[in-house]
């Protein structure tokens, strides 16, 4: 997504040793969606999982993600889930189980819903409010949103929320 900071160099040295791994680079840094976009589309396997650069992944995350997705009733999981009272305010909650959406720092469905949901829309300027939407276009297929905060993984200050101004 336009890095600058010896990610794309970084990448292509793992690439070069595992054959399952494409990189693929863009000339200039790309809206959230429209980046998440261009990997959905080039997603080949059968479980797509979206990891922010925030997270470091700690442990073996697959078998979970295989267990809770082989079910046919859950559309979206990941390890930060959100709730709501009024679907206008969202809070983490800290709990597994189904929730009204997932926070896009870690998330994975099968791709065979893709053609469901379709893309990610490139309209949102601020992240959380992509994340939510695209939670409510599993949710609106009457699938669940499950979440697990148990995965073993480590989420790092996400520069891009902390690094915004208040206003």
């Amino acid at each position: 997504n336009g890095s600058v900071d010896g990610t794309s160099q970084w990448l292509e040295d793992i690439s070069k040793k595992d054959s399952r791994l494409k990189v693929v680079h863009t000339d200039h840094i790309l809206g959230d969606a429209a980046a998440k976009n261009i990997g959905l589309k080039q997603s080949r396997g059968r479980t797509v999982v979206l990891i922010d650069t925030s997270i470091e992944i700690t442990g073996d995350v697959y078998p979970q993600l295989t267990q809770f997705l082989s079910k046919s009733s859950v559309g979206m999981m990941g390890p930060f889930g959100l709730r709501s009272n009024d679907m206008r305010h969202f809070q983490e909650v800290s709990v597994a189980g189904d929730v009204d959406a997932i926070q896009g720092y870690f998330v994975a469905f099968q791709r065979t819903n893709l053609k469901y949901v379709g893309l990610m829309p490139e309209v949102f300027r601020f992240y959380r409010n992509l994340d939510i939407y695209y939670s409510f276009k599993f949710k609106n297929l009457g699938l669940r949103i499950h979440a697990i905060p148990n995965l073993p993984i480590r989420r790092h200050v996400h520069r891009i929320w902390s690094e915004m101004q208040e206003d």
